[in-house]
């Protein structure tokens, strides 16, 4: 690890076909050459990055299949309560020192608890921050854990992380 906590990159952009996921995808790609364990995480629910990094026939086998977990995996605690994230599921080899977490079209699930989740974390209620810190949490952990450099991502919407 070339840093002492895992650098977090982030495009967003409330208009779509601005060049997020082109972006995004060439930056982490271009990190890992230089040597920085980096990884994708896909957040937007049209999955536009994972495709791009996985390759579409990759990516089309994958998608209804439950052998490979994706970021609602990851956040399946959260969005249907009762849990935490689920820091266990891997995250998918593309390239040498370029990781991909794999978006899901479920994500529009979590983005309708953060609605309501937002408002109760500044009315200090702990579930809204327990909600609204998720990706957060799980960005730290899997950084510290699997000594990642950088993560980079894409939303259409700013998660609190």
């Amino acid at each position: 690890m070339k840093f002492p906590r895992s650098k977090k990159i982030l495009f967003t952009n409330n208009k779509g076909g601005v060049g997020k996921t082109t972006l995004a995808f060439n930056c982490a790609v271009t990190f890992a050459k230089k040597g920085y364990k980096t990884v994708l995480v896909d957040l937007d629910p049209q999955c536009n990055l994972s495709q791009l990094a996985m390759g579409g026939n990759q990516y089309e086998k994958t998608l209804f299949s439950s052998e490979e977990k994706d970021i609602y995996d990851v956040l399946k605690g959260i969005t249907e309560g009762g849990s935490d994230i689920n820091l266990t599921i891997p995250f998918i080899p593309i390239k040498e020192n370029l990781l991909l977490m794999k978006g899901n079209i479920n994500l529009s699930l979590y983005e309708s608890i953060l609605t309501n989740a937002y408002g109760q974390a500044a009315a200090g209620q702990k579930l809204g921050y327990f909600q609204t810190s998720a990706i957060d949490r799980l960005l730290r952990e899997k950084g510290l854990n699997e000594e990642i450099d950088i993560f980079v991502s894409i939303h259409l919407q700013v998660y609190h992380y």
